[in-house]
């Protein structure tokens, strides 16, 4: 059983963990959450991908389901975590070069989005400090590009 018991913030280089209990929910409960039926085949069941997660999440919290839409949240943002190349990883391409603005790793821009959603949510659920501690995280990742981040850690600061 994947635990949700873990508030993962990044920024490109430099990871930032805090940890938050939430309830666990393994991938087949939110399968069958959302009536979603195994195959019959013996092969693994894939894991919903992060959009998907993302687009849960995004219609619990439009139907005032926050407690359902935040564990979407944090699943999303455990899996773009997982894929997300380490510093130490030798880079493949040619190095970008260092500027002012965003310089995204291949998940930030979801990463930053999930961060800003998840932040909504702990707004919605008059937890400030965890909204404003993503807004924080979103807009730190998007090197203070991102006005979506900078107004969910405003507000939750109010």
């Amino acid at each position: 059983s994947q635990q949700l018991d873990q508030n993962t913030k990044s920024t490109n280089n430099n990871t930032t963990r805090h940890t938050h209990t939430q309830s666990s929910m393994s991938i087949e409960e939110l399968m069958a959450m959302e009536g979603i039926e195994p195959e019959e085949a013996e092969a693994p069941i894939p894991p919903p991908s992060p959009t998907r997660l993302r687009q849960w999440g995004n219609s619990y919290f439009q139907d005032g389901d926050y407690d359902s839409a935040l564990p979407m949240y944090q699943l999303a943002l455990e899996q773009l975590m997982d894929t997300q190349p380490s510093p130490d990883t030798p880079a493949t391409t040619t190095p970008i070069k260092e500027t002012e603005g965003p310089i995204f790793g291949p998940n930030d821009p979801e990463i930053i989005s999930n961060l800003c959603n998840r932040s909504a949510c702990y707004y919605k659920m008059d937890r400030m400090e965890e909204s404003a501690e993503d807004g924080r995280a979103a807009l730190e990742l998007s090197r203070g590009c991102s006005a979506k981040a900078a107004f969910r850690l405003a507000r939750a600061q109010m």
